[in-house]
């Protein structure tokens, strides 16, 4: 059976601070079709408003509905709104607080579980850690899951009348976890692999087998260069927090289930205080346009599998060359992407090809190896073998976000970016995909020379500017060779500049 490609409408979120913005949104929806195993055609889900709990799903739905309400404490150096363990081995690792609400109608449950009495029955939290820097926005670090236990009945979210139950989150209560309690609760801290993030499933008590070698294992733990402010000029860091519930996820609340928070570091990388107040409801990926007003972030839900979001960027290096950033978040998805492809014109000169993933900790099963970049010309792809081939895999997991990128001459334009799923019981090429419009490089016409800007021909009026210029220092019509980095020239007009508009005559592509 050939792959099934799933076509997504949508609406892209551009450069605007979504927690302030009353713009109407439609988010993509995917969904299986054909046979049982197939997918049919994406139809538009709904419009809802940025700034709501809706933009990421739920939003005060019916049935138990879990949002993080506050990620840290306010003030944010409140005692135990974060942690800082200690450093080793060349890693950081952090805790920070997180408050859950159900802004739901229904109880949602929180029993505890103990190894003599089994119980699953209550959120797991995830926690994470971003960086922004030169355009570039990438996951830095990911700690073990949170198992949770007794649901206090504070109203942070809302007015709270509920007596305490520690087995249930009453509607319009809130329930507080201090930054220690995330961060060094011995037999409550598990790996994310147990945990089916579309169903909120999961076995307890969690495989706590991997050792505990130093003080930042099990932690949100991140690599110490990538939070040092020397290595990091005017970077920007940000937390993300995510709830993963059964009784939430069969309500089909558990897109609304991530909150994030800028914070700030000491020189040595130790968190300080929060730079702003908690944006609930929306990834950590959302950030990217409020930070980088030529990035934008489109949301696709595939039906079954569950949520993905894609941010793409194309920063003008002001050379002729333009910088193109990806970034697919998968939010909840049970199914990990392992290929990635962006289209691209033939006549552009792509360079710089790089990848960015994150380093899962010891005890989660990822092999961590770099996805492989191939240029076909018409697409750059990168991939790793699917889950059916290798399940140690590094595949784009739920709650984790990959980043792709490369240099082009090539100015941007509209085109598309295809997303491969990895299904375990599937080999390759029978897997799905779904596609989302993003910026990427457009035809190139270097030889075309004058006037300023080109006319769409390379003729004899180009030939003429190149001999009337020839020998200058400083000419549009240097334009050979293409170097390695998609600029052009190599400082002075010259024979090979003849030659090379010579060899482009005629209409450009």
């Amino acid at each position: 059976m050939p792959r099934t490609t799933i076509a997504v409408t949508f609406v892209t979120l551009t450069g605007i601070a979504l927690a302030a913005s009353s713009s109407a949104l439609t988010v993509g929806k995917a969904s299986r079709s054909g046979d049982a195993s197939a997918r049919p055609a994406a139809t538009v889900e709904r419009g809802v408003e940025a700034g709501e709990a809706g933009l990421s799903g739920g939003g005060g739905g019916i049935g138990p509905d879990v949002i993080v309400g506050q990620v840290g404490l306010d003030p944010g150096n409140a005692f135990g709104s974060f942690a800082n363990y200690p450093s080793a081995n060349g890693y950081r690792a952090y805790a920070v607080n997180t408050t859950s609400c159900n802004i739901g109608d229904e109880d949602l449950s929180w029993r505890d579980g103990t190894p003599e009495a089994p119980d699953n029955r209550h959120p797991v939290i995830a926690q994470n850690m971003y960086r922004y820097k030169d355009g570039r926005f990438e996951q830095i670090g990911l700690a073990w899951l949170k198992h949770g236990f007794c649901a206090l009945s504070d109203d942070l979210c809302g007015t709270c009348t509920a007596a305490l139950d520690c087995d249930f989150l009453v509607p319009g209560c809130s329930d507080p976890y201090s930054a220690g309690t995330n961060g060094n609760d011995p037999g409550r801290l598990g790996p994310r692999y147990e945990v089916n993030p579309r169903t909120g499933d999961f076995p307890f008590p969690p495989d706590d087998s991997a050792a505990l070698v130093d003080s930042t294992y099990r932690r949100l733990r991140v690599n110490a260069d990538d939070v040092s402010a020397a290595l990091n000029p005017g970077a920007t860091w940000i937390i993300e927090a995510q709830y993963v519930a059964a009784d939430d996820a069969a309500a089909e609340n558990d897109n609304n289930n991530a909150s994030h928070r800028e914070i700030l570091l000491d020189a040595n990388g130790a968190i300080t205080n929060f730079a702003s107040g908690t944006v609930q409801s929306q990834p950590a990926i959302m950030a990217w346009p409020v930070l980088d007003a030529d990035a934008a972030v489109s949301i696709v839900d595939v039906t079954g599998a569950g949520r993905f979001y894609v941010g793409h960027a194309a920063h003008d290096l002001g050379d002729g060359t333009w910088a193109y950033e990806y970034a697919v978040y998968n939010m909840n998805a049970d199914l990990p992407a392992y290929e990635v492809s962006v289209g691209r014109d033939a006549s552009a000169c792509i360079g710089a090809i790089g990848f960015g993933d994150v380093e899962y900790l010891p005890g989660e099963p990822s092999d961590g190896a770099d996805w492989t970049p191939v240029d076909s010309m018409d697409a750059i792809t990168w991939s790793t073998a699917t889950l059916f081939d290798d399940a140690n895999a590094n595949v784009l997991r739920w709650g984790t976000m990959y980043t792709y990128r490369f240099v082009s001459n090539g100015a941007p334009v509209s085109t598309m970016l295809t997303v491969a799923l990895s299904d375990d019981t599937m080999p390759s090429p029978n897997t799905d995909s779904f596609a989302v419009a993003v910026m990427g490089p457009g035809s190139v016409c270097t030889a075309d020379c004058t006037p300023p800007g080109g006319n769409g021909t390379v003729n004899i009026d180009d030939l003429v500017a190149v001999l009337n210029a020839f020998g200058a220092t400083e000419s549009a019509c240097d334009v050979a060779p293409t170097n390695a980095d998609c600029s052009s020239g190599n400082g002075s007009v010259n024979i090979d500049d003849i030659v090379f508009i010579i060899n482009h005559f005629g209409p450009c592509p």
